[in-house]
């Protein structure tokens, strides 16, 4: 008896859950940083010393890297490593996009809306994420 197959769905589940969870630590890396630049006197430059700029730098791509990899295992490993690249490297590029979508939504809606960004996909990501 052979092995089913890998499914379609199983591949959107798996990326779809990287992107929910690197879009949820990408909106909590810059609740992170308003916080931590709330204080901060109004300037037309940009604020390099302090945590602000590395936990926005270091946050992100961790954000990323976790995406991609949490694609990769929740990938099944019946595929090829190539295909389960291409589906780590599209997860990476949906939490990118959500990074480009948190800051508008920011100013919308200011650290609220980046919490219920949060609030919205991190369950997403760990519903999507659990083993059918």
């Amino acid at each position: 008896m052979t092995a089913p197959a890998p499914t379609a769905a199983g591949a959107a589940r798996a990326v779809l859950g990287g992107t929910a969870l690197g879009a949820g630590l990408v909106a909590l890396v810059l609740a992170g940083v308003r916080d931590i630049l709330k204080d901060a006197p109004a300037s037309d430059q940009p604020t390099l010393a302090g945590p602000a700029l590395p936990l926005l730098l270091w946050g992100t791509f961790g954000a990323i890297c976790l995406a991609c990899l949490v694609t990769w295992l929740r990938s099944d490993p019946r595929q090829t490593p190539f295909r389960r690249a291409a589906l780590a490297m599209a997860a990476g590029l949906g939490t990118v996009l959500a990074a480009m979508l948190a800051a508008p939504l920011h100013e919308l809606a200011g650290r609220i809306g980046l919490l219920v960004l949060t609030a919205i996909s991190l369950p997403a990501a760990f519903w999507l994420l659990r083993r059918p």
